[in-house]
């Protein structure tokens, strides 16, 4: 054999020999990522059934009176005058399930944010806020709630895509809690009723401030898509380290849809509270909404809203007055989840309470609003 031979024979050795090594790193390679890819599934199985959602809520409101202060005056998320505000961000993440633990966390980004954690924590200083954060569990024919929830009471809502208005109403911001603490269960009865009940801390806050617990209690009544009705109650006391004096709260909301496009939305709350008053007698507040509803097109839709905010003692607003306002609201879906709104209201007071431009008080306040949402 000469030379070249023997060099052609090494080198075919060689390559077959690396060809059979690729082939082995190959194997192994592809062995290396499956093992990977099973890793990961099961470390990231807790994600699978999770759902994202929310949306991007901005505005800009103008007060008529121009207050000095830059403040609507006893306006609920509609604080700011003459100014664009990111109202709120959210960001939900949740996870259903029927026979298991499922979950529910709302995070809160934005002015409206601050609102919240005002009245949760008495600090408003972040613009974030846990809106909701709880548990779910079916047992024993009832789901659970566990955590942080948002109360069952008002014909409104906190997430502005879900309201007929821009602006909340009287009843929303003062006679009603925003959130609660505790434990909550909804027992279907058949098909149209629902009966709720459960123990929470209180009102707006996640650690108490006594040592006893809010009960509540409510009925759904729900025959067909054209009417509904609910009736909730919450009895407790919510005065710090005081147990012997409670506050209750009766909330009536109806539903109805007499007509294709036509929506009636009806609310009455009647609230009191033990020794709150000037003089060390019970408290009292009590008021009546109405909300019409009227779809143009399937783009188009007016909300007219009218209602009256009897807060006889000043415990809810901080004056002894009788409150009012009407509130036209216009809305059109400009794309899918892309809504534009633009609204009037008028307040009235049968007391001074609205700031004016230098300072002072006047018994009226009148406000245009913008609102753009896109909900995802």
């Amino acid at each position: 054999m000469n030379r070249w031979a023997a060099v052609m024979i090494a080198v075919v050795m060689l390559l077959i020999l690396s060809g059979n090594n690729a082939k082995a790193f190959d194997k192994t390679l592809e062995d290396r990522v499956a093992a990977l890819e099973k890793q990961g599934t099961a470390e990231l199985g807790f994600l699978k059934g999770i759902t994202l959602s929310g949306f991007v809520d901005t505005s800009y409101t103008y007060n008529f009176n121009r207050p000095d202060s830059g403040t609507n005056t006893l306006r609920v998320f509609d604080t700011k005058d003459n100014s664009f505000e990111l109202d709120l961000v959210e960001l939900v993440f949740e996870k259903k399930s029927d026979e298991g633990v499922g979950f529910r966390t709302d995070l809160n980004f934005g002015h409206t944010a601050q609102i919240l954690g005002l009245a949760t924590r008495g600090s408003n200083d972040d613009d974030f806020e846990f809106q909701q954060a709880y548990l779910t569990y079916k047992a024993m024919g009832v789901d659970w709630m566990v955590g942080k929830f948002v109360t069952l009471h008002g014909a409104e809502v906190i997430e502005a895509p879900s309201n007929h208005n821009i602006s909340r109403s009287f009843l929303f911001g003062y006679a009603i809690p925003f959130t609660h603490t505790g434990i909550m269960g909804t027992k279907p009865v058949g098909d149209a009723v629902d009966i709720k009940f459960g123990v929470v801390n209180g009102w707006d806050n996640t650690t108490d401030n006594n040592r006893a617990k809010t009960g509540h209690l409510g009925i759904g009544y729900h025959p067909s898509d054209l009417f509904a009705i609910t009736v909730n109650g919450m009895y407790g006391a919510e005065k710090d380290n005081d147990t012997a004096d409670k506050r209750k709260l009766m909330d009536v909301v109806a539903t109805i849809k007499p007509i294709k496009n036509l929506t009636l939305l009806l609310n009455y709350d009647l609230g009191s509270e033990d020794k709150l008053a000037p003089g060390g007698k019970d408290a009292k507040w009590s008021g009546f909404s109405g909300v019409v509803r009227y779809d143009l097109t399937d783009r188009l839709g007016i909300s007219l809203r009218g209602e009256a905010f009897n807060d006889r003692d000043g415990v809810r607003t901080g004056t002894d007055q009788d409150l009012w306002e009407s509130t036209c609201t216009v809305s059109y879906m400009l794309r899918e989840n892309l809504i534009v709104r633009g609204e009037y209201r008028h307040d009235d007071s049968n007391e001074e309470v609205f700031e004016d431009e230098g300072g002072n008080l006047k018994d009226s306040q009148d406000t245009l609003a913008l609102e753009m949402t896109y909900s995802f």
